[in-house]
C-alpha cells in the first residue's frame, strides 16, 4: 500500500517521511491537509482521495495519479532511498504544494481595444466575480509607420526570398522584409492599419471594466518589429514590462483572454508557459481569426502542460478549490529546472 508515515515517537527532533510508490498515491491527501500543522500524516485508503485533492479535474482526469507521482519524482525526492527528510518536505511544501493549493493568479486581458472585435461580457463577468491578485490589460500601440500595416508595405525593402512582392501584397499575406538592408529576412503578416498610438482605435473598449491598481502593458511600439505576445516582440529582441510585473507580485498562474485567439492570445499563452507560469486559456473569453489556427492554439497549450478552460471554471481555480494535476506537474517541472541551474 502507498503511504506517508511520520515517525513521531522514535525521532521527535528529526521527522522522516517514508514515500512508497504504489499503483495509486492515496496518502498525498493526508500529507497535504496535515502538512501545515506538522501533524502525523495518515494513510487514507483508496485512490479516490487524489480526486478529492484535485476537485473536478481529478475526477475527470485518468492521469491524476500519474501526474502527482511524476511531479514528486521530477523534484528528485525519495528517488534513491524512498525517504523524504524534513528539509526536503519543507522545500516541497514551500515551493510546490503551497503554490498548488494557494495559487497567486493574474488575469491578462489581451488587446480588447476599439479597433478589434468585441468580447466584453465574459471578461467583465470575471472581473466582477473573481478576485485576481493582479489584472493586466495589454494594448497594441503602433506608430504610424508600423511594419505590420498593409499601407506601409512599400516603405521597406522586400527580401529576395519573399514569394509575394510589395505590389501584389494584400491583407493577411505574409511577406519577407529585409528591414535593415543587411540580408537578414524577417517574415511579417500584413494587417489593416490598427491601434495607432493615441488614436481612438487604440483605446481600451469603453464597455470593458477597468479595475483599480491594474497594470497596462504596451506592445508593438517598435516600427520595424511586430509584437503579438504581451511578453516579447515577434523576434524576441526585446521584452515588455509584463514578466517583471508578474514576478514582483509572485504570480504563479496566469489566466489569458482577449483578442485575437490565434494571434496575440496564442503568442502570449506560449510565452507564459516558456517563462514558467501555469497558463490557463479562457476559451469563451477569446475571439479569433481562423478556426484551424484556434484549434492549433488549444492543442499547443495542452501539449505544453497548460489548460484550456471555460470562464465558469475560473473562480474555483483561482480560489484553489480545484487543483488540476497537470498544473501541479507543470510547477514541479519549473522548480526542477531552477534547482538544476543552482
Amino acid at each position: 500500500m502507498t503511504y506517508f508515515e511520520e515517525e513521531k515517537e522514535k525521532k521527535r527532533t528529526k521527522t522522516t517521511i517514508h514515500l512508497w510508490f504504489g499503483v495509486t498515491f492515496p496518502s498525498l491527501y493526508g500529507l497535504w491537509v496535515n502538512a501545515a500543522k506538522a501533524s502525523i500524516v495518515t494513510c487514507l485508503p483508496g485512490g479516490e482521495n487524489i480526486a478529492r485533492i484535485f476537485g473536478d479535474f481529478g475526477r475527470e482526469s485518468a492521469s491524476a495519479f500519474g501526474c502527482v507521482r511524476l511531479g514528486v519524482r521530477v523534484l528528485g525526492f525519495g528517488r534513491n532511498d524512498h525517504v523524504i527528510d524534513k528539509e526536503e518536505f519543507r522545500f516541497c511544501w514551500q515551493k510546490w504544494i503551497k503554490a498548488v493549493v494557494r495559487p497567486v493568479s493574474a488575469l491578462i486581458v489581451v488587446d480588447v481595444q476599439n479597433d478589434f472585435i468585441r468580447v466584453i461580457p465574459p471578461i467583465n463577468r470575471l472581473l466582477n466575480e473573481v478576485k485576481f491578485d493582479m489584472v493586466v490589460y495589454s494594448l497594441d500601440w503602433h506608430p504610424e509607420d508600423h511594419v505590420s500595416f498593409i499601407d506601409n508595405v512599400k516603405d521597406r525593402p522586400i527580401h529576395h526570398t519573399s514569394e509575394i512582392s510589395s505590389e501584389d501584397a494584400q491583407v493577411n499575406d505574409t511577406v519577407i522584409f529585409d528591414v535593415n538592408n543587411d540580408g537578414i529576412p524577417m517574415e511579417q503578416r500584413l494587417w489593416p492599419r490598427h491601434c495607432v498610438q493615441k488614436s481612438w482605435g487604440a483605446q481600451l473598449h469603453d464597455d470593458l471594466k477597468i479595475v483599480e491598481d491594474s497594470v497596462l502593458v504596451y506592445k508593438g511600439t517598435d516600427p520595424d518589429t511586430d509584437s503579438y505576445s504581451v511578453f516579447w516582440d515577434n523576434n524576441k529582441k526585446s521584452q515588455t514590462s509584463l514578466n517583471e510585473e508578474l514576478q514582483k507580485r509572485n504570480i504563479t498562474d496566469v489566466y489569458i483572454c482577449g483578442i485575437a485567439y490565434d494571434v496575440c492570445v496564442s503568442a502570449t499563452t506560449a510565452h507564459a508557459i516558456e517563462e514558467g507560469y501555469r497558463a490557463l486559456l479562457i476559451d469563451d473569453g477569446c475571439r479569433g481569426v481562423c478556426d484551424a489556427d484556434i484549434q492549433a492554439t488549444k492543442e499547443r497549450t495542452t501539449s505544453s502542460n497548460g489548460l484550456v478552460i471555460h470562464s465558469s471554471q475560473v473562480k474555483s481555480l483561482v480560489s484553489g478549490r480545484d487543483r488540476p494535476p497537470v498544473l501541479a506537474y507543470k510547477l514541479a517541472l519549473e522548480i526542477s529546472k531552477k534547482m538544476k541551474k543552482k
